[in-house]
């Protein structure tokens, strides 16, 4: 691995941290708070900037930010090594979601629950709650977001960071009922809607993946 391809891929990587935390995070919390209370997002929009400002958008933020750019590193290297020994784009991502849902479920757990509010006693109990759902959630969301990505890019290959949206928003709506019980497993009191948070997750998923595949995509 030469030094200018090592400089490129940590840029790539510092980058993706940036767009995911950074843009996507505030929607990303606004989501789990209205999964685990059942409010919509301008009451919980409200609610936050009343009682946190501008970090109650940020809580948990830290740990996502330290571990998006070694996901990503992870995710899009693996995949491009699966699809060289060629697998098929969607179990090429399943099986990487797969293994990376394992990884990240203390990661999960700690950042809906800090999300949530819970105090730092709360935060670190029964840390395997909803692994089950975290690997399902990761199987399916990642082999439907490369899958449609893909066969997007063959259609239209000019669309990159359109493509890279329309296949995080498909990842989404496939995974976005597991990912709702999950948060349930993780943080209680969730409500029944199972599609609760799903309008502000598309608008965050259409965003930070339009990004994410220009980073790691643009110039391949």
């Amino acid at each position: 691995m030469n030094y200018v391809y090592k400089q490129k891929m940590w840029w790539e990587n510092i980058m993706s941290g940036v767009v995911q935390v950074g843009i996507g995070h505030p929607m990303e919390t606004v989501k789990v708070r209205m999964q685990s209370s059942g409010l919509g997002a301008p009451k919980v929009v409200r609610d936050t900037w009343s009682t946190r400002g501008v970090h109650g958008f940020y809580a948990g933020a830290l740990i996502p930010f330290i571990l998006a750019p070694v996901y990503n590193g992870i995710l899009f290297r693996s995949y491009q090594s699966l699809r060289q020994e060629q697998w098929t784009p969607f179990w090429a991502g399943a099986t990487i979601g797969t293994g990376m849902g394992v990884l990240l479920q203390p990661f999960e757990v700690i950042k809906s629950r800090r999300q949530s509010g819970f105090t730092p006693c709360q935060i670190f109990t029964n840390m395997s709650a909803g692994i089950q759902w975290t690997i399902a959630r990761e199987s399916l969301a990642t082999g439907v977001y490369f899958g449609v990505f893909e066969a997007l890019q063959e259609q239209h290959p000019h669309w990159l960071p359109l493509n890279g949206g329309i296949a995080g928003c498909a990842s989404l709506l496939a995974s976005h009922p597991v990912d709702t019980i999950k948060t349930k497993y993780q943080v209680g009191g969730i409500n029944k809607n199972i599609f609760r948070g799903m309008n502000v997750a598309l608008v965050r998923s259409m965003i930070v993946n339009s990004l994410l595949f220009s980073i790691y995509e643009g110039d391949r």
